[in-house]
């Protein structure tokens, strides 16, 4: 029989969890499907279709599956977001914000290397100015999501200001992190036995983190701020 303090921490998961209304879940469910979409071209770039088949396994349905439980991994995300001991609007913040995060990933790596598949070309200057074509498109577009959903219930001014701090935020993170990538592909180099393409996926993995915390404060207290 569950404990006091168990049943506790159930009520408070449970509670918390109704912060995420019915919509936003099935918004969050679609998200995480067009995020699954969105990463197929990644892994092809990478050859993962070519290494499955290589160990026999079946790639058409391991797609299958990995398209549609990325709804479900999506879904947990947000829920386990919004139920951390923060304040109710910050955890909901924080949760919706990681939906369109994981989106943004996708979504950046997806056409970074679209880029790098139509073009063949995976160093030099050149992979460095597709990290910056890819990040115009994608902050452009997260502006809207973070004004009409992740920060919703924040501040509306002109939108026009807004959206010029909210570059002026993404730019400054975005520079750091197309000097990490900048570093690791023309400077660094592949290490060897490392595909170039797949190195140049590693040094975009590893500007996850500092994009991710980086615009979320940025955004929170200089951009959607009252």
């Amino acid at each position: 029989m569950p404990s006091d303090g168990s049943q506790r921490f159930i009520r408070y998961l449970r509670d918390r969890s109704r912060h995420i209304p019915k919509n936003d879940a099935y918004f969050i469910a679609g998200m995480g499907f067009v995020t699954a979409l969105l990463l197929l071209p990644v892994l092809r770039n990478l050859n993962i279709p070519m290494l499955l088949a290589r160990f026999g396994l079946p790639v058409i349905p391991l797609t299958i599956i990995f398209v549609l439980i990325a709804p479900i991994g999506l879904l947990t995300l947000a829920y386990l977001l919004v139920s951390l001991p923060f304040q109710h609007t910050s955890a909901a913040q924080l949760s919706r914000y990681a939906v369109i995060g994981c989106f943004n990933v996708a979504l950046n790596a997806a056409i970074f290397n679209s880029l790098i598949l139509i073009s063949g070309i995976s160093i030099g200057p050149m992979v460095t100015l597709f990290a910056v074509v890819t990040f115009v498109i994608v902050v452009t577009q997260s502006f809207f999501w973070s004004a009409f959903w992740t920060f919703r219930n924040m501040s509306t001014e002109n939108r026009r200001y807004q959206y010029v701090r909210f570059f002026a935020v993404s730019s400054v993170v975005t520079i750091v992190n197309i000097g990490i990538i900048q570093v690791m592909v023309n400077v660094i180099g592949a290490p060897y036995g490392i595909p170039t393409a797949l190195w140049a996926n590693i040094a975009l993995l590893c500007t996850i983190f500092t994009a991710l915390l980086g615009n979320f404060l940025g955004y929170k207290r200089l951009v959607f701020a009252r």
